[in-house]
């Protein structure tokens, strides 16, 4: 017999280990944000780079996407495209490609945990030579492809998003 810790017990502590570190970024991206924009409002530190901060739940607002990669630290949003609600938060981060309509409010903000973000415009050419890499559909005949749409954070992209902040 040896002392070696079965598979299971192995991957378990892979992911926990993996679980602290997402959770440690998530700390680190919420503190690098609120000691950058101590105010409510929107900042650009970098071109294209926007960093925002509200205390409060915020009232719909309408306006058109722009393609950029959405990471929230703290709190959450919706985003309306026609009829598709998109909600993200420190989990989740929100992907848009085209410029389209849409309604967006933050829903969870408060006093002591501000809503705070970070949203890196793309640039339409790379977006399309990315997808067309990619192997994607032409946006000509009916393709699965969103125009919006919100996914996992995983540790890769998080990690990713402290370094860039």
């Amino acid at each position: 017999m040896t002392n070696r810790p079965t598979i299971e017990v192995q991957i378990h502590q892979q992911r926990e280990r993996e679980r602290r570190r997402a959770q440690a970024n998530r700390d680190e991206l919420v503190e690098r944000i609120a000691q950058t924009i101590g105010d409510d409002g929107t900042i650009e530190p970098l071109k294209g780079l926007y960093l925002n901060r509200s205390s409060t739940p915020t009232d719909p607002v309408h306006g058109v996407s722009i393609p950029a990669f959405c990471v929230i630290a703290q709190g959450s949003k919706e985003v309306y495209l026609g009829e598709d609600r998109y909600r993200y938060d420190p989990g989740h981060y929100l992907i848009a490609t085209v410029e389209l309509p849409i309604v967006s409010q933050v829903v969870e903000a408060s006093q002591e945990r501000p809503y705070l973000s970070v949203r890196l415009n793309l640039d339409p050419s790379i977006v399309g030579s990315v997808m067309v890499e990619a192997g994607l559909p032409s946006f000509r005949g009916h393709a699965n492809a969103k125009a919006i749409d919100v996914s996992p954070l995983d540790a890769g992209l998080l990690d990713a998003a402290v370094r860039l902040v």
